[in-house]
């Protein structure tokens, strides 16, 4: 059976997503017919390779799948399979990459909460879902999730590689404050195949 102080830290953090949901629609509500700029018409709208499903396994392999700039190749295969599912969903509708991006991002807002309330906050003793903790560590998920410095990541599509790469990276981070090296190391080689800044975790 749950305890009193528990069952107040769950509806604290229900109540947390419900504003950060909130904030996010306000914020970027109007974001869904946003077209394809700049990399965007690269690696995205002229990208043969996102086309089909069944090329998602070249992307492990083939540097040239990430874009038709032939100087810009690279291997970021969890990338472009994101960008060929959202291809497969609404084809060149610009709202289901947005809507992907903004997932992403209310995700990983929410890891950010965990991690300063379970983990970076100090004193020990306050941390956990009922602890006072909560209170800082909902003010730093509601900064990063509204920031303004955050709008071309969300907005500008090949920006994903940031969301998603920042993703995995804080999954790991989670994982290897709670002692978790295999999940870690996991998620640090699916940030990789994002975006090659993850190699700063370690």
């Amino acid at each position: 059976m749950r305890s009193l102080a528990d069952v107040r830290g769950g509806r604290f953090t229900a109540v947390l997503l419900g504003l950060v949901v909130a904030g996010l629609a306000v914020a970027y509500g109007n974001s869904f017919g946003i077209g394809f700029y700049f990399d965007d018409g690269y690696g995205i709208r002229d990208n043969p390779a996102i086309r089909s499903l069944a090329n998602i396994p070249s992307f492990f392999t083939d540097p040239f799948t990430l874009t038709v700039v032939r100087e810009n190749v690279d291997i970021r295969p969890l990338l472009v399979t994101t960008f060929a599912l959202n291809h497969a969903v609404s084809g060149l509708e610009p709202w289901s990459y947005h809507a992907f991006n903004l997932l992403v991002h209310l995700l990983t807002t929410m890891m950010v909460f965990v991690l300063v309330r379970d983990h970076l906050w100090w004193p020990v003793v306050q941390r956990g879902p009922s602890g006072p903790a909560r209170f800082p560590a909902a003010a730093a998920a509601l900064l990063f999730a509204l920031a303004p410095v955050n709008n071309q990541a969300l907005n500008y599509m090949w920006a994903r590689s940031a969301l998603l790469c920042t993703f995995f990276y804080v999954a790991a981070f989670l994982m290897l404050v709670r002692g978790r090296h295999g999940r870690a190391a996991l998620l640090h080689v699916m940030a990789l195949m994002v975006k090659a800044i993850a190699l700063t975790l370690p």
